[in-house]
């Protein structure tokens, strides 16, 4: 019955653009025309999301991963990530998730992607940037960050007082749906670099 149907109306389609042709009522290309006017009409739709995704693409601060991020903060700081403690390599999914929860206090919703560089052993160097799905999670996160750092300088006073100048120059920040914690030397080129890695 399908078959039927189509097979009619695509017979009165043809005699419709036959008659429509004009003193050519036999020529075969006027055929043609609708299967050729059809992909030149499907083409430029499926061509529009092709040059509409480029356009989202360029901003794609928001796409950079955390690890680019404190590459770039880390190397601006001097050092080299391969000397550094990767301390998110032992953990995925949930766990990292709890690991970050339980070091930084992060109890929000939780980032959609982490890195994290610290010194080795009792070196004061922490390199954290965190990704969220929202810049209301990323400063709520940068102030969590910066409770963090409170908490290390109360810890320091009886323990290591003289590192408590290097904490309290240290950073909790954030920049978009980006957070991070700058805990070292020169944190305030530390910060600039952050700034450039998420916005450039």
């Amino acid at each position: 019955m399908k078959r039927r149907t189509v097979l009619i109306l695509s017979a009165v389609l043809i005699l419709v653009l036959a008659g429509c042709g004009g003193p050519r009522p036999a020529e075969t290309p006027s055929a043609d025309v609708p299967q050729t006017a059809a992909p030149q009409t499907e083409a430029p739709q499926t061509e529009a999301p092709q040059t509409a995704a480029p356009q989202t693409a360029p901003p794609a601060p928001a796409d950079r991963s955390p690890l680019e991020i404190a590459e770039a903060v880390v190397a601006a700081t001097g050092r080299k990530t391969d000397e550094l403690i990767d301390s998110c390599a032992p953990y995925e999914g949930e766990t990292l998730l709890g690991y970050v929860e339980d070091k930084y206090g992060l109890t929000l919703a939780g980032p959609e992607d982490v890195a994290v560089f610290t010194g080795e052993y009792i070196e004061l160097y922490e390199i954290a940037v965190f990704r969220f799905e929202s810049e209301k999670d990323a400063s709520a996160a940068a102030d969590t960050l910066t409770a963090y750092l409170a908490d290390m300088e109360e810890g320091l006073v009886n323990y290591a007082p003289d590192r408590i100048p290097l904490v309290q120059d240290s950073l909790g920040v954030s920049s978009g749906r980006y957070a991070a914690l700058l805990l070292c030397e020169g944190a305030d080129e530390a910060e600039l670099a952050f700034y450039d890695a998420v916005n450039g």
